[in-house]
């Protein structure tokens, strides 16, 4: 009979995700270096989607491992996108190699840090296109002003780091999600039909247009969903036809539904 898997967490602070048969198939590789010599070490999912090991041995506690520092597929608010020149880390975007396989898929997208940065997209070892420079507000390419009603970007570039991220002005959950055909589609959480919603497809981590625009609305944006991630609420004479829009959305991008 198999057995279900299971997540652990070691004395060492790594988290360690084992099989039914206890072999183990994913490990945080947490560095070790920075722990007190008598660690103790506890894990901790917070408010804004960053799962965190710590160490709290000391009056001041340090970060072991955090979830931020992998984005995989997905762009949280708070993340940051870009290199840390301390250590080298690259914070990256890799989609799925397919819908239910989590593996790297051929496309990355990556903050080039020599000259001025500007954001790239590659398939395999072929570059796909890019965003344009930093300008000082956004990059080039992006289809949107900012600041803006929505979101605020913030670009930090520093002999530290370089890396931009962004922050939600609206009271919603909402992430980022890049397919494995390289779609980036913006979803939010709904509270009354306790799902992700498809909210609008083309976001910061979407393709150019051919043409920059810096006025053109996100791509094929639904205007029903729209409206409630926009303004945070939910009506419920809407909630069929977020339904239908989510399910037909979703099968159409191979993203999973869960109870609709």
């Amino acid at each position: 009979m198999t057995q279900a898997g299971m997540l652990e967490l070691s004395e060492q602070g790594n988290l360690l995700i084992r099989s039914g048969n206890n072999t183990v198939i994913w490990l945080s590789s947490s560095t070790v270096s920075t722990m007190s010599d008598n660690p103790m070490v506890v894990v901790q999912l917070l408010d804004t989607g960053n799962l965190v090991v710590w160490d709290r041995s000391t009056n001041k506690e340090s970060v072991i491992w955090q979830s931020f520092d992998h984005p995989g597929d997905t762009l949280l608010p708070g993340m940051k996108f870009g290199q840390d020149l301390a250590t080298g880390r690259e914070r990256v975007i890799t989609p799925w190699k397919s819908a239910d396989d989590p593996s790297p898929g051929p496309y990355l997208h990556w903050l080039e840090t020599s000259g001025y940065p500007q954001i790239f997209v590659r398939q395999g070892s072929v570059l796909r296109w890019r965003y344009g420079p930093w300008n000082g507000l956004k990059f080039q390419g992006w289809p949107f002003e900012n600041p803006n009603p929505l979101f605020l970007i913030h670009f930090v570039f520093n002999e530290k780091e370089i890396y931009f991220k962004y922050e939600l002005k609206i009271s919603v959950v909402q992430r980022i999600h890049v397919l494995p055909d390289d779609t980036a589609v913006n979803l939010c959480w709904m509270d009354q039909i306790q799902d992700w919603v498809v909210h609008s497809f083309g976001s910061l981590m979407s393709r150019p247009p051919a043409r920059f625009d810096p006025f053109q609305e996100p791509r094929d944006r639904n205007p029903v969903v729209s409206v409630l991630c926009d303004s945070g609420s939910l009506l419920l004479q809407d909630l069929f036809t977020v339904k239908c829009s989510f399910n037909i959305l979703h099968k159409g991008l191979g993203i999973k539904s869960h109870n609709l």
